[in-house]
């Protein structure tokens, strides 16, 4: 288990650009060449922002606040280049985003506690 751990969070600054790079493309592209998937469109924006935080917090616990700003202004600026993409600029969406960098920060800084 510690040789898993060791490695993800080896890993955990390129799977925190990954998972960026597909909320970036989801988030810009045309809204009928994004895949439907299960849940409303604030559920998919939460767990988009908790997948990408959580990697990076699990990796790097003391840079928590700098996690969160990271990401509400990635957030911020996404949905302020949507219109510009043909999609909508919510700020509820944002809220989501924020929410769920939250709770990606929490979830992977108490993991790193435990493991």
């Amino acid at each position: 288990m510690r040789r898993v751990v060791g490695t993800f969070r080896r890993y955990a600054d390129a799977v925190t650009l990954i998972i960026a790079t597909a909320v970036a493309y989801l988030s810009l592209v045309p809204q009928e060449n994004v895949p439907s998937a299960p849940g409303g469109d604030k559920f998919h924006h939460f767990v988009a922002y908790a997948a990408l935080t959580f990697p990076i917090s699990f990796a790097k616990t003391h840079s928590r606040l700098a996690i969160f700003v990271f990401a509400a202004c990635f957030g911020g600026l996404i949905e302020l280049l949507q219109p510009f993409a043909s999609r909508h600029c919510d700020w509820h969406d944002f809220g989501a985003n924020t929410a769920g960098s939250c709770i990606g920060i929490a979830v992977g800084y108490a993991a790193s506690l435990v493991l």
